[in-house]
């Protein structure tokens, strides 16, 4: 396994452009980082489940032992916006490509495109991983789309992307605690008609 990942580096440090010198910059990066980690914090990192994980749980523990916020004020902040956003997506069963959506409703991909242009399914752009899908919009048993998704999500039009993921997801003030996200699947649809309202004019997502 490790000659297979050496072999792999090797091969994209010998491509010439920007791909190799950034394999060549984070491999450098990622060898400081092991010199900072005591054995026993090597060890836990190696048991994060994805190399992802593996980086953010490195880069936490490096924080500790010398913060780089004295280099770079906001590093502290990217890094906690990253667990964010993959917390977020992780989230009431992770998501969907394009495909696989295309699949689900019964659907070309390019019927799928068009409603997400239209802001009537939700979709978070990820580098080149592209258009991912939230699978709690979707209504599995029925094969289409969680009961007033829709509805809200045109409510939400002045807001990123990002900005509704968090609305459906995260406890709202004017709900009382609850999640937007929960009231829908429970059928309760006027609160969360006022809650995205004044989202959408306020930004309080």
């Amino acid at each position: 396994m490790k000659l297979e990942v050496l072999q792999e580096v090797r091969g994209r440090l010998e491509e010439r452009g920007t791909e190799a010198a950034f394999v060549q910059r984070g491999v450098l990066a990622v060898l400081r980082m092991a010199e900072q980690l005591t054995n026993e914090e090597l060890v836990e990192v190696l048991g994060e489940s994805t190399n992802l994980e593996l980086v953010l749980s490195a880069l936490e523990r490096c924080e500790r032992v010398r913060p780089v916020a004295h280099q770079d004020p906001l590093a502290a902040a990217r890094l906690r916006g990253l667990r964010l956003r993959d917390t977020l997506l992780d989230a009431e069963g992770g998501t969907l490509g394009v495909d696989a959506v295309a699949r689900l409703l019964r659907i070309s991909r390019q019927a799928v495109a068009k409603r997400r242009r239209k802001g009537t399914l939700l979709a978070i752009k990820v580098g080149r991983r592209g258009d991912l899908y939230p699978v709690w919009q979707f209504d599995l048993d029925s094969d289409g789309l969680l009961a007033g998704l829709e509805e809200i999500l045109k409510l939400l039009a002045e807001q990123s992307d990002w900005a509704k993921l968090r609305f459906f997801l995260a406890e709202n003030v004017a709900l009382e605690g609850k999640r937007p996200l929960d009231l829908l699947r429970a059928g309760v649809m006027d609160p969360v008609r006022r809650a995205a309202r004044l989202t959408n004019e306020h930004g309080l997502a």
